[in-house]
């Protein structure tokens, strides 16, 4: 069940009951006028906010969906499932557009850059990786289906992280040449 309603009075003003079992995660659209859902029952919703209406249904994954986020530009939508696997969505051509394999356990998160070139997910392999989305240097201004050669997702090469190095302290600074002198003509005295 997936509840709309006003957060200080908790009201609710629409309930969508299409999922079958719990509803485990939900995200807004960047535009704000459909909301996604992701259920144990292994599918995705996607709901229009203004005409209360199911615009899409996916028999998503083999196992529960844990977690979904919109890419910035609304066209796609990317699921993280217990399956250990990544699906990319095409919102606009209401299909499956790449399946992702690279954790070995159940990816738990996923969230876009700001930018929508990059995409993080993290799994219950303790692994975050960061991806290159790939698609988004072949998206006109208004999405109308990709070319079917785009290239898949990519892990994104990253600078190696260096183990981080003790503090430097600075050289012992040699006493000036003159108090050199002074001292040792003390010394003979």
């Amino acid at each position: 069940t997936v509840r709309l309603g006003a957060a200080r009075s908790r009201a609710s003003s629409h309930t969508f009951f299409d999922h079958s079992d719990n509803v485990g995660c939900c995200a807004f659209s960047p535009e704000g006028n459909c909301v996604a859902s992701g259920s144990a029952d292994r599918s995705i919703k996607l709901w229009d906010l203004r005409t209360l209406q199911l615009l899409q249904h996916y028999d998503a994954h083999g196992d529960e969906v844990h977690r979904i986020a919109f890419h910035p530009s609304g066209s796609f939508l990317l699921s993280a499932s217990a399956d250990c696997t990544l699906k990319l969505w095409d919102l606009c051509e209401g299909r499956l557009f790449y399946t992702i394999h690279g954790h070995e356990a159940s990816a738990n998160g996923c969230a876009f850059s700001p930018a929508g070139d990059f995409f993080a997910t993290a799994a219950s392999d303790r692994h975050v990786m960061v991806w290159r989305t790939n698609f988004d240097r072949l998206l006109p201004a208004e999405h109308k289906g990709l070319a079917l050669d785009a290239d898949p997702p990519a892990v994104a090469a990253l600078p190696p992280q260096l183990p981080p190095q003790p503090p430097q302290l600075p050289p012992p600074r040699e006493p000036p040449a003159s108090s050199l002198a002074s001292s040792s003509l003390a010394a003979s005295s």
